[in-house]
């Protein structure tokens, strides 16, 4: 156990920059990592006791630890220099290359990010859980373990871990070193107000992408908490629609979560704001599907099987016919969304008026 001195966030800090300045070799970076993840691993001499709430207490007091926790440059180190080469953004050139550019892996994840995120995550991780920890265990198995009662540094990691997970560009950047969220959300599911702090914006898809490590079943857990989805805006639902739509098994998934009837009343009393987060996602014909189902659960509010799978198909069918959808997409879109949605809509509507014609 690394003893949490005055000089730790300053170590720690300046190991960071020199990771940034680039230069180590990759298996001194896979070192670094590994060191990392064995000094943030710390579990319980007991499994039911929690005798690590003092050293948290102090690493959180440590001089500039909080800042480092909080605030540090996640971000990529191929992400950190394009943001450097475009700093008023970035425009659409003859050539393709900026388009390339941002197509190659290597922008959006390094192992440098991940060598740094690796302490930052662990250890806001463990701020949140206590138990015993196995020296055999996987970095995915790490978030296991009780709930640790609410003290002064839950919140603040449970709202940077949130804010990781709502970012792609930090996620992609912290890669590898995520791979223990999926059981930290199983952890914290018995906690509803502690599971609130960490679903938000971005955690569907956040969940998807650690698929690998348990990602989807941890997607699954706020429909298994009583009252949970009530709480959840109507961005996160509809979210949600589009992540459990990407599902191997999709059709099963939305023909369970929509013949329950607390989701079923949790998605009927949400009215979905608009959000300009929807240009974001691939498919454009997904994000119309929330507010589709809401306005037929409001005119029957308590449906059977046979008729959710009626109304499954009826929207499959719409999905052919896109510009036949622009009033529920109005409902959810913001200006900017509506109006790529309806060229979109009317683009494709043009090539199959001329393919009939033809």
């Amino acid at each position: 156990m690394v003893t949490p001195d005055g000089d730790l966030a300053l170590i720690l800090h300046r190991l960071f920059c020199l990771i940034r300045e680039g230069g180590l070799k990759e298996e001194t970076l896979h070192t670094i990592m590994s060191e990392m993840q064995y000094f943030t691993r710390i579990g319980s001499k007991e499994e039911n006791n929690d005798d690590l709430t003092e050293y948290y207490a102090k690493l959180w007091a440590v001089p500039g630890m909080p800042q480092l926790l909080m605030f540090e440059d996640l971000r990529s180190m191929g992400f950190r220099k394009l943001m450097e080469q475009y700093p008023q953004g970035i425009h659409d050139v003859p050539d393709g290359t900026v388009n390339k550019t941002l197509d190659d892996q290597s922008v959006w994840e390094s192992v440098n990010g991940q060598a740094l995120s690796m302490y930052v995550i662990n250890t806001l991780i463990r701020s949140l859980v206590f138990g015993r920890v196995d020296s055999g265990w996987k970095l995915e198995q790490c978030g296991a373990g009780s709930v640790r009662s609410t003290v002064h540094y839950t919140l603040p990691a449970l709202h940077r871990l949130r804010e990781i997970l709502s970012d792609k560009v930090l996620r992609a950047g912290c890669g590898y070193s995520l791979s223990a969220v999926p059981s930290l959300i199983h952890s914290i599911k018995c906690d509803s107000d502690k599971l609130f702090e960490i679903v938000g914006p971005g955690f569907p898809e956040a969940m998807l992408e650690l698929a690998s490590v348990g990602g989807e079943k941890a997607l699954l857990i706020p429909f298994q908490v009583k009252g949970f989805l009530s709480r959840l805006s109507g961005t996160v639902l509809c979210e949600y629609t589009v992540s459990l739509r990407a599902l191997p098994t999709a059709h099963d998934q939305l023909r369970t979560v929509l013949t329950d009837p607390r989701i079923l009343e949790a998605i009927a009393v949400h009215s979905p704001e608009p959000s300009p987060w929807f240009p974001l996602v691939t498919s454009f014909e997904h994000l119309v599907f929330l507010p589709y189902i809401a306005e037929r659960l409001k005119a029957t509010p308590d449906p059977n099987i046979s008729t959710v799978s009626n109304w499954a198909e009826t929207y499959k069918n719409l999905e052919e016919t896109p510009w036949e959808l622009t009033e529920y997409a109005e409902k959810i879109m913001d200006s900017k969304a509506l109006e790529e949605y309806k060229k979109a809509a009317e683009d494709f509507k043009a090539y199959v008026d001329s393919k009939s014609d033809g």
